[in-house]
């Protein structure tokens, strides 16, 4: 169809020969058949709508970003990366009515993006905030154009480590729980939404992570696709083809262009295989599932439909703070600052006992989070309090668990807040160590 091929026609052959096609186009029908009513009916009206406007979406970490992709031609970053590829080669099949935007964010593994989720998808009462520009988009200056119909999710890279590795407890894992309330809120907020979870490194094909992503996806009818499954065990060891290397560095331009071939495959055996339905979304066909996990958990990572208050440190060092941002610093050196490219946070570092605060509203029922950093050196710990309650929760910086990994990690806090109040949350150093935080908001 108009010539387009794979999106990476050099690739072709080393495609066949790599991938397991023929389980490829089985695997779509797979879904097509086995996702719920709702979701067929999404791709559905996708497929029938992609010569007009289709707005395209995806969320996941820094592979999605393209860290580490550079072509020889010069192509890098956000351009180089599979889900750019995937793109231009929908828009080559399908025409340019198709509106891609990358909601990726470098770091952050799924129980981390919970705050920012109805901002990056432009769904539930933050989608105001989509004029808000910010360095998740290929383009600052891009607002989501309108709400997406297609979203492809991929943290498999970032939730490797954020979990028990090999455990298999669904109703216990922190990452099958974020995943779910992510495709709740999906779902709950844009029931004609398609969604593709996708499993695009290799290396976690037998890992308690990709099996929670399998796991919450088929609970909830939505398609699932694993790249591990689809090529030998042994050739995701490679620099070549893993999605990232035995060393944790990103993978390179060839391997996105594998993945965009794996995708191409997956979506023309989907349009053959969706059934031809026209009749609507109805009342029964929206009905979400009881929850896949434990209630502690299925709390601990609600996603607000609607913040009362928002501090986001991509948006705030974007757009610039005023005199009456909400935010002060009553002791030490918090500085709002880059100290890794496109990864801003306030970071207060030398001084124990940097105290820095964020003036909250709570509506019915409220809740406070905050996404900081976590790493394996540099990093440190910091006392949080509401109000002027004394402080008994800690946002342990350093990793514990020998990981040489450096990423974003969710505190919440329900307890003792008050419904319809105002407080200030305090952030309080205890060490002369490096602490940054990313986000703070409630609801």
């Amino acid at each position: 169809m108009h010539g387009c091929g794979l999106p990476e026609p050099t690739l072709s052959h080393d495609t066949e020969a790599l991938v397991n096609t023929t389980l490829v186009r089985t695997l779509a029908r797979e879904a097509m058949t086995g996702s719920s009513r709702a979701q067929r009916k999404a791709y559905s009206m996708i497929f029938g709508r992609l010569r007009k406007t289709v707005t395209f979406i995806v969320l996941g970490g820094s592979v999605l970003r393209g860290n580490g992709c550079s072509e020889p031609n010069g192509t890098s970053g956000l351009h180089c990366a599979y889900p750019a590829r995937f793109a231009r080669w929908m828009r080559c099949m399908y025409g340019s009515g198709l509106q891609f935007l990358n909601r990726a964010i470098g770091g952050t593994p799924t129980s981390s993006a919970i705050p920012q989720i109805p901002k990056l998808t432009g769904l539930g009462g933050s989608a105001t905030l989509a004029h808000l520009f910010d360095r998740a988009s290929i383009s600052r200056d891009d607002p989501l154009p309108a709400p997406p119909d297609l979203v492809l999710i991929d943290w498999s890279v970032n939730d490797r480590v954020d979990d028990t590795p090999w455990r298999r407890d669904v109703a216990n894992s922190k990452v099958a729980a974020a995943t779910e309330q992510i495709l709740r809120f999906l779902l709950a907020q844009r029931p004609s939404l398609a969604i593709l979870v996708f499993e695009g490194s290799c290396r976690t094909s037998r890992l308690s992570s990709r099996f929670a992503h399998e796991r919450a996806a088929r609970h909830y009818g939505v398609p699932f696709l694993a790249y591990g499954d689809l090529i030998p065990p042994e050739s995701c060891f490679g620099t070549r083809w893993a999605a990232t290397t035995r060393s944790g560095t990103h993978c390179g331009y060839v391997t996105h262009q594998l993945l965009s071939n794996v995708l191409a495959i997956w979506w023309r055996a989907a349009v053959n295989a969706v059934p031809t339905d026209v009749s609507p979304i109805t009342d029964s066909m929206r009905a979400l599932p009881a929850p896949l996990t434990n209630s502690a958990l299925h709390t601990q990572f609600t996603i607000c439909e609607a913040n009362s208050a928002l501090y986001d440190a991509v948006k705030s060092i974007t757009i610039g703070l005023s005199p009456r941002s909400g935010i002060r610093v009553t002791k030490g050196n918090w500085s709002l600052f880059e100290d890794v490219p496109n990864k801003p946070g306030w970071i207060s570092q030398g001084e124990k006992g940097s105290t820095i605060g964020f003036d909250l509203r709570f509506g019915l029922a409220p809740q406070a989070s905050v996404v900081f950093e976590q790493g394996y050196e540099t990093f440190g710990d910091a006392l949080v309090r509401i109000g002027n309650r004394s402080a008994t929760d800690i946002l342990h910086g350093n990793r514990t668990d020998h990981e040489l990994v450096t990423q974003a990690q969710l505190f919440t806090k329900t307890m003792g807040l008050r419904a319809y109040s105002e407080e200030t949350l305090w952030v309080e150093t205890t060490s002369e160590a490096k602490v940054k935080l990313r986000v703070v908001s409630s609801c």
